[in-house]
């Protein structure tokens, strides 16, 4: 692909869709593959180092949280740019949001460096827990603008029509952390036995490698376009890509500030819980993959055909991707009732982490097919260029509902009722989601 062009305005659309989702699917596994592993070595040494990592994911998520937004934003404007045949300002605004991330970046190193013991205290992580938490977080943080260049970047690949390439990108990260991660965890061969920090250090290689690769190929496609010294046309871009990607960063924040108190709430009950809720959100990202890959489908897909004023294809990309929703999340939800016994063992043997993450399996599946709501309907309004319905329908599900639920189900049931207020306060806004979506587009 020389340059870039509106080809998701025409077709199949079944199709259509099955060409972004499959390859969006297959990026997020290996990125759900890149975390897992970092689990699953982890794991390895011991409890310990398995609560200290399950502490930082929360905190990590955080920050990835932002960058994901500003890739939400700038997507959300190629795509249209592109479907109204505006080329020009797509590079643009391409340019002007690598330079915004590169700002970010720099300021969100320097904030998590400096709270790393304060903040995990407040998430309730032990004193004996702490060092290892530092080991991690120091190099992850050095390391941020390597994490949020690529993945602004992969997001305007994706607005483009083409994503394969972030699949390639993703999986190439992935594969390179699988295999530094023994090396720079255990210390095989000449490499030092580095334990957390070497988890980190494998992530933040991994990473880096992503970052080139993924800004050659925005060059390849003709995508960025600098102009030094155009303030205004720096401003107009950064604005445009803030009206939807400050409120999709804010909500991407409300997963890591909830999951933070759900740590918190969960270490009430000891450490063998926390591990259990860590290890459970990853499952959770495994099951929920299809409505991950098919909402972030959405955003170029609607972009697009919105910018060309096709809005007779965005109805029908709609209604098919809410009935799979409903089938989806049915069927994992029966999959995981009958072998929640089996797989917790690829994480940890720990009985008492088993028996937690047992409990976690029985509980939030139910939930599944209304999360899979929510994330479409947010692919959809961010698309549009309509990012406050689709941050409404977060804040009520993690702030409204999740927190105060979680809170008084701990109160009466423990640990076993912080999950079933998660997954209560993710049925509530999905229905909200499918009502509002389908009277927005009159389907």
């Amino acid at each position: 692909m020389k340059r870039s062009e509106a080809v998701l305005v025409k077709g199949d659309i079944r199709k259509t869709l099955l060409k972004l989702t499959l390859p969006m699917m297959t990026g997020f596994v290996a990125m759900i593959i890149f975390n897992t592993a970092d689990m699953i070595y982890v794991g390895r040494l011991g409890g310990d180092e398995l609560a200290a990592i399950s502490f930082t994911f929360p905190v990590a998520m955080l920050f990835v949280g932002i960058a994901q937004g500003l890739g939400v934003g700038a997507a959300s404007v190629v795509a249209r740019a592109i479907g109204a045949e505006d080329l020009k300002r797509g590079r643009k605004v391409t340019a002007y949001t690598i330079f915004l991330a590169l700002v970010v970046s720099a300021a969100v190193s320097t904030t998590g460096l400096l709270t790393i013991e304060p903040l995990f205290k407040l998430m309730g992580a032990e004193k004996d827990i702490l060092p290892l938490i530092r080991d991690y977080m120091e190099i992850w943080y050095i390391g941020m603008v390597f994490v949020m260049v690529p993945m602004i970047g992969n997001n305007i690949i994706r607005a483009t029509g083409d994503a394969k390439t972030p699949m390639y990108i993703m999986l190439t990260a992935a594969l390179l952390n699988i295999v530094l991660d023994p090396f720079l965890i255990f210390g095989i061969g000449p490499f030092p036995r580095l334990e957390l920090a070497g988890a980190a250090a494998a992530t933040v290689i991994s990473r880096a490698t992503t970052m080139v690769v993924t800004l050659k190929v925005l060059k390849k496609l003709r995508m960025i376009e600098f102009s030094v010294g155009q303030w205004e046309e720096l401003k107009k871009s950064w604005i445009s890509v803030l009206h939807v990607g400050a409120p999709a960063a804010l909500t991407n924040l409300l997963v890591p500030i909830s999951l933070g108190i759900l740590t918190y709430l969960s270490s009430l009950h000891g450490k063998e819980a926390v591990a259990a809720l860590g290890v459970g959100s990853r499952i959770d990202f495994i099951a929920l993959l299809p409505m991950f890959g098919l909402g972030a489908s959405l955003l170029p897909f609607v972009g697009q055909n919105m910018g060309a004023g096709k809005k007779g294809r965005i109805r029908k990309a709609l209604h098919l991707s809410f009935r799979f929703s409903f089938y989806w999340g049915f069927g994992v939800t029966i999959f995981a009732g009958f072998f929640s016994d089996y797989i917790g063992l690829a994480f940890t043997s720990e009985k008492e982490i088993l028996d937690n993450l047992k409990f976690y399996l029985l509980i939030i599946p139910v939930s599944y097919s209304f999360q899979g709501l929510i994330r479409l309907s947010t692919g959809y309004f961010n698309a549009v260029g309509k990012p406050f319905p689709a941050a409404f329908l977060n804040f009520l599900r993690f702030l409204i509902l999740l927190i105060p639920f979680s809170a008084m189900g701990n109160l009466v049931y423990g640990f076993v009722g912080i999950l079933g207020g998660v997954s209560l306060s993710g049925i509530v806004p999905g229905v909200l989601a499918l009502r509002w979506t389908k009277k927005e587009m009159d389907i």
